[in-house]
């Protein structure tokens, strides 16, 4: 709550309230069914939450009417693609959900991203400003690709660097140091 309030703050300061209220709309619903980046501490989820929401509508500053139509079009047709086919299973391993209920978040993850666009469209066409659905498209992008980011990131861990190794070995057929390659998690 404490982050939404100082995204909220910072937001409307910098940037206005109309396209802060926006952006939020597009990040908040759908990153709850998403879940999006997790990082290891509150104060570093709080940091980056709040420098990719000042880098987003940023870039989003620089948009001229043009520009926010062709972002908001192809943002939402690549961002509906990957919640579709990519993120099919996402979800947060802290709530330990059966397959059923991620099923069933997923599908309300597409109803959530199809309804942000249509309000956003519906906010655009009543005030007559192109600028609002582009700041709600930018909200979901900001949660598509950092719930895309962690999925890799999790999937990565799954695989386990040791099979990566073996399978490299037999393909090439070369004797791999695993010194060489290893990564900090």
């Amino acid at each position: 709550m404490l982050i939404v309030l100082l995204m909220s703050l910072l937001g409307e300061w910098a940037f206005g309230a109309d396209v802060t209220v926006c952006f939020l709309l597009g990040l908040l619903p759908l990153r709850r069914r998403l879940c999006g980046y997790h990082t290891k501490s509150p104060g570093s989820c709080m940091v980056l939450s709040l420098g990719v929401m000042l880098l987003a509508l940023l870039v989003h500053s620089t948009f001229n009417r043009m520009a926010s139509i062709v972002f908001s079009i192809v943002s939402f047709s690549a961002c509906f693609f990957i919640v579709i086919c990519v993120l099919i299973d996402q979800t947060d391993p802290q709530l330990h959900l059966t397959q059923e209920e991620i099923k069933k978040n997923h599908q309300l993850a597409v109803c959530v991203l199809i309804g942000e666009s249509v309000v956003s469209v519906l906010l655009s066409l009543l005030l007559h400003s192109v600028k609002y659905v582009s700041a709600c498209q930018m909200g979901i992008v900001v949660v598509v690709l950092s719930s895309s980011y962690n999925k890799l990131k999790l999937n990565r861990r799954c695989l386990g660097y040791g099979k990566v190794f073996e399978a490299v070995k037999k393909v090439v057929g070369l004797q791999i140091n695993r010194a060489v390659f290893k990564t900090k998690e």
